[in-house]
């Protein structure tokens, strides 16, 4: 009697499905691409944020949030990316839209010194966090700006090694 029910255990545990978020390296090359390659507008911004992050989701929650996290308004200050690089200073409101997928969701430390692909609707700039990262980038280096800037420019756009 014991040795059905550690194999029908046993099948089940091996049954089941481990679950765990799948994403792609974050890189400044490929998130400049994808904003390039929109057909809506992205304006390219680095510096710090400031909002509130009590205001953030967890970057886990064991169901998934009940309801898509709340907007969380944020002030920018530095500099937008132009064809000259990050010579032009933009400080200002701006929305931070975290996103779930998932138990996992986008979320940040507050300040936090980014580099961001802002899309910008109507006047008003919204930056999506995402669970992946992938169009937000923490600290970034020197690389990666001088990166972006040869992508505005039209020079080399490869990703990142």
């Amino acid at each position: 009697m014991i040795l059905p029910l550690i194999l029908a255990t046993a099948s089940l545990l091996a049954a089941t499905q481990a679950s765990a978020l799948s994403c792609l390296r974050p890189d400044p090359a490929t998130a400049f691409q994808r904003a390039a390659d929109a057909s809506e507008e992205y304006v390219v911004l680095n510096g710090t944020f400031t909002f509130d992050e009590t205001a953030m989701p967890g970057d886990v929650t064991p169901d998934g949030p009940e309801a898509p996290p709340a907007h969380v308004p944020a002030t920018f200050s530095g500099n937008y990316l132009t064809a000259d690089g990050f010579v032009e200073t933009y400080e200002g409101p701006l929305t931070l839209a975290p996103v779930c997928a998932g138990p996992w969701c986008g979320s940040l430390d507050a300040p936090a010194d980014m580099l961001a692909f802002a899309l910008l609707q109507d006047g008003a700039m919204t930056v999506e966090i995402s669970p992946c990262y992938d169009m937000v980038f923490t600290d970034p280096s020197r690389e990666a700006l001088m990166k972006v800037v040869s992508c505005m420019q039209g020079g080399d756009c490869s990703p990142l090694e």
